[in-house]
């Protein structure tokens, strides 16, 4: 006689979450996420872990060795699209996740990414070119969607995030330029080789936190 027990994706995962949030204001909720790097990855992961009923992901990248030191991922999804493998990280967290992904250069194709962000609740960029923050940013102001903006320092010694909520708080283009984060000798994404960037020393638990 084997003892069985009868569990809800739906509802028992979010058990202890109960007393901090309603996750169930969540479940209808659309995050879509510019960038699946070292932050995009995890914070993807937190979302669905609060709640989060529908995603959509963004990034033209593939996940590759020498980014599983900070990344959600591991080796058992080296080579695959960032966002198909987010995705599937997702979807063994909740499986009844609604999840779009997209593996397009929003710099390159500005009206594509207005389209697909403005049917979102949330926006959250994590990429690593201020053209693409600044690109979402507009987007934001336009179609009043709020958004936040996380970013790591040079050499990855910290990081910084903004929140904004358009008509309420300052936007991205507001911030003075001593603020904003600083850009790399190599944008990260652009890189032809790995000698071509300058040591990245953070760790993974140091980028999660950002």
């Amino acid at each position: 006689e084997i003892k069985t027990e009868v569990i809800s994706t739906d509802g028992d995962i979010f058990s202890r979450n109960r007393a901090l949030l309603e996750t169930s204001l969540l479940k209808d909720k659309h995050v879509a996420i510019l960038g699946l790097g070292s932050i995009g990855s995890v914070a993807a992961l937190e979302l669905t872990r609060a709640g989060v009923g529908e995603f959509t992901l963004i990034d033209p990248d593939h996940v590759q060795i020498h980014n599983l030191c900070r990344h959600a991922c591991d080796l058992s999804e080296l080579g695959m699209d960032k966002v198909t493998a987010v995705a599937r990280r997702i979807h063994r967290i909740m499986p009844s996740a609604k999840i779009n992904t997209y593996t397009f250069d929003t710099n390159a194709a500005p009206d594509k990414t207005m389209e697909i962000l403005e049917k979102t609740d949330v926006i959250l960029v994590a990429t690593d070119t201020d053209n693409s923050r600044r690109l979402a940013n507009w987007i934001a102001h336009k179609h009043q969607i709020p958004i936040i903006i996380a970013g790591l320092l040079e050499r990855a010694a910290g990081g910084r995030v903004w929140r904004i909520i358009p008509g309420k708080t300052a936007c991205y283009n507001c911030y003075p330029s001593d603020q904003e984060t600083a850009p790399a000798s190599v944008a990260y994404s652009k890189a032809a080789s790995p000698r071509d960037l300058t040591i990245q020393p953070g760790l993974g638990n140091n980028i999660a936190f950002i």
